[in-house]
């Protein structure tokens, strides 16, 4: 998957496209963050349960009560 290796707030960052604006760096080891922009990595399975965990910022909530 990673062809890109770049670091951003101590994080080594693997990608499979270059992150504008991010430093490159070596991979010598694998990266502490994986993100894969246009395509899915090869063991991801939508069916399975156990992944279909969502994640989101609290801004992007539209759930809040005044």
């Amino acid at each position: 998957m990673a062809s890109f290796h770049q670091r951003a707030f101590g994080l080594r960052i693997d990608s499979d496209a270059p992150i504008s604006g991010l430093p490159e760096t070596t991979a010598e080891v694998p990266g502490e963050l994986g993100i894969h922009m246009g395509t899915l990595p090869d063991a991801f399975d939508p069916t399975d349960p156990a992944i279909r965990e969502l994640w989101h910022s609290e801004s992007d909530r539209s759930d809040d009560v005044d």
